[in-house]
């Protein structure tokens, strides 16, 4: 079994660090996107002319990989958060855990709208850019926000006010 890393700092600071977390991933997947919407524009799609025989193909790899990844992260993310609410641990190993929870959500998320990105890269098909931005939606729907994670962790007041 492995080790949980713990962050050492307070809950507030813990918060702070999966906010920028999230940011970080979010901006990472929307500076790729518009990397590859300029290079595509200036030297049109790497793979060559559009109508290509694969191009179907691709569009639907993209959309059964990035539904596979939404319904697995949205499953796991709310299993673990409900354990996470049903256990009587102190604050401290609650947002451990849920940093957890929320870096395997972000994750997931973040691989699919990055595969899209690389087969728009490829293919040049923009539809691609709206699974893109289904999944960054997603990912920045869960901004670890105070108010957000008191409910989703069912907090106490005490923990309410360290958090605050």
């Amino acid at each position: 079994m492995r080790k949980q890393i713990e962050f050492t700092g307070s809950p507030k600071e813990n918060l702070r660090a999966m906010r920028i977390l999230t940011a970080a991933l979010s901006t990472g997947v929307i500076f790729f996107a518009l990397i590859a919407v300029v290079i595509n524009q200036l030297n049109g799609p790497v793979q060559g002319q559009a109508g290509s025989n694969y191009e179907t193909l691709f569009l639907w790899i993209v959309v059964v990989v990035a539904s596979i990844c939404i319904i697995v992260a949205k499953y796991l993310y709310t299993r673990k958060v409900s354990e996470i609410k049903n256990t009587g641990k102190s604050l401290s190993d609650k947002l451990n855990q849920y940093r957890s929870a929320l870096i395997l959500y972000q994750a997931l998320c973040e691989a699919a709208a990055l595969l899209s990105v690389v087969v728009f890269f490829l293919t040049g098909i923009f539809t691609l850019l709206i699974i893109t931005a289904i999944l960054l939606t997603l990912m920045l729907s869960k901004v670890p926000i105070t108010k957000k994670v008191v409910n989703e962790l069912a907090l106490d007041w005490k923990e309410q006010q360290e958090l605050e």
